[in-house]
Order: structure tokens, then sequence, then C-alpha cells
């Protein structure tokens, strides 16, 4: 998200971090923070999602994501 965020808003997204968590630090904040203890069961896993039963039952075609990333952070910087 944060390339796609810089390439499309330029400056607009220049205090976007785009260094990634190691799990150790993610481990660490867990004890600390409720939010980071509910992400633990997601670390390391790689989430895969599926438009197609929407696509066949009601005709409906997906936005491309990044078009969707760019134009929701463009409106809650206005």
């Amino acid at each position: 998200m944060a390339r796609i965020l810089k390439a499309r808003l330029g400056e607009r997204a220049a205090k976007v971090p785009t260094l990634a968590m190691p799990d150790f630090a993610a481990r660490a904040l867990a004890a600390v923070s409720p939010q980071m203890k509910a992400m633990l069961p997601l670390l390391g896993r790689t989430q895969a999602f599926s438009t197609s039963k929407a696509q066949a039952a009601l005709g409906w075609t997906p936005r491309p994501a990044a078009d969707t990333i760019a134009d929701t952070a463009a409106s809650l910087l206005v």
C-alpha cells in the first residue's frame, strides 16, 4: 500500500512509512497493545480473496485495488 500511495499521491504521501515491521517487533508490541495482540494470528500468513462469486451472481466488476487505495487516501487528505 505504501508504494501505491507514494506513486499516486507524491508529496502528499511524504510521511507514509515504507519499512516493514519485523515479526519480533510485532510480538513485542503485542505485550502492551491489544490491537497488536489481535493481529498476531495473521503474522506470516498471506490472505487471498476472490470476487468470483460476486462477479458471477451479480455481474459486478471490481475496481483495481491500486485505484481504490489511492482514491481512499486522497479523500482523507482533503
